[in-house]
């Protein structure tokens, strides 16, 4: 995962599943399901990097 910054854009809801758009370090976008862009704040909150 390294250092990077998630700024969560919006969710939106798809094929019954809630997704999240995403802008990581402010260059890329992506969209990914809601749950895994959770995973990755609580894993960076348990490291101590900034999310």
């Amino acid at each position: 995962m390294g250092n990077n910054t998630y700024t969560l854009v919006t969710k939106f809801n798809c094929c019954g599943k809630t997704m999240a758009t995403v802008i990581i370090k402010g260059k890329a976008a992506c969209v990914m399901p809601e749950l895994e862009y959770n995973r990755i704040m609580e894993a960076q909150r348990k490291t101590g990097k900034a999310g």
